[in-house]
């Protein structure tokens, strides 16, 4: 009895062993896409103005001064601080993810198709803009 326990065990440690030496390889280390490095690439501090949409509502335009406060139009008031952590949270998004590629098919998938009026943050740096959309998929 103890040599067929003993016969077993061994069996077992080249099974292990056979799998962590053959079976299971990396897949290939894909390389940060455009979208990751430009998400990357976003600062605070580089965001000159942020238009805001959701639900198909009018978009929400804050635009930010020299002096580092932040304005909208017909001067309404603007609390600095949370449009700040706002702006952070939206600048500091990072994904452990690699983006996919989406074609209108898959949009709605992922609540990103128009109809169903996903949230939209378009932040524009510089000469540039990047624009982010937020979606709430259907539930199964």
């Amino acid at each position: 009895m103890r040599w067929l326990l003993t016969l077993l065990l061994a069996a077992m440690v080249a099974g292990a062993a056979a799998w962590l030496i053959v079976g299971d390889k990396p897949s290939a280390v894909v390389g940060p896409s455009a979208a990751t490095a430009t998400l990357e690439s976003l600062r605070p501090d580089q965001v000159a103005k942020l238009e805001l949409t959701s639900g198909g509502r009018p978009s929400v335009v804050l635009t930010k001064n020299a002096d580092g406060s932040w304005t909208q139009p017909g001067n309404w008031p603007v609390r600095d601080a949370d449009v700040n952590a706002l702006v952070a949270a939206l600048t500091g998004l990072r994904s452990r993810f690699q983006p996919l590629p989406l074609d209108s098919a898959d949009l709605a998938k992922y609540g990103l198709a128009p109809d169903q009026k996903p949230a939209t943050a378009v932040l524009h740096v510089g000469d540039k803009s990047v624009s982010l959309k937020f979606g709430r998929p259907e539930a199964p």
